[in-house]
This record gives structure tokens, sequence and C-alpha cells, in this order.
């Protein structure tokens, strides 16, 4: 899960298979224990949804905050465990399978 506002759409697009493919960027900025202390976290993120659920978050306005639930992935797919090992995951999305708008 993950809560933030809305900042940035790309423009609805479909798959080949004509799935609805948002993706977005969104802001998260919260604190958190981390050892003895708090520590502070703020970042932009991408995301990204298909289907229906994709549909409903290119409806919702800029600046929008909202609870995501979803994964986080790859961008892109290792084709072995070999290739993955020798190359790290250098950029993660974090997939959106359900969202709720917040306060």
């Amino acid at each position: 899960m993950l809560q933030a506002s809305l900042a940035v759409k790309k423009p609805l697009r479909y798959s080949p298979t004509g799935a609805a493919v948002l993706e977005c960027t969104v802001w998260h900025a919260s604190e958190v224990d981390q050892g003895a202390s708090r520590r502070r976290l703020s970042f932009f993120t991408a995301v990204k949804a298909v289907g229906p659920v994709a549909e409903q978050l290119s409806m919702q306005p800029i600046g929008q905050a909202l609870v995501l639930v979803g994964f986080v992935a790859p961008r892109a797919a290792a084709r072995s465990r070999e290739e993955a090992a020798a190359r790290p995951v250098s950029g993660l999305i974090f997939n959106v399978t359900e969202f709720e708008t917040g306060d």
C-alpha cells in the first residue's frame, strides 16, 4: 500500500490486447521509524495501472490524494535468474491493482 498524490498522468493508452494502460507519477511524503530515530521520506515514483483500474485512475485530477494498493516490480523483466543476478534491478515501478481516493 502506498499513500500518495497524483503528480503527472500520461495519456491513457491501450495494449495490443486492448487493455487500458495508464502510467503516472505520484508524490509520497511520510515519516517512519528506523532504528531508534524517525526518518522523513519524500519522493516521486512511477506507477502503472492496467484494465479497469487504469480507466478509473485516468479520471482522477492532478493533486488527488490516493491510497494505492499493488506491488513493486522491475520495469523490465530479466530473461533468466543468471541475468537477474548479473544485472541488479535499476528501475522499479509500483503496479496499482486497486485504489481509493484519500483526504
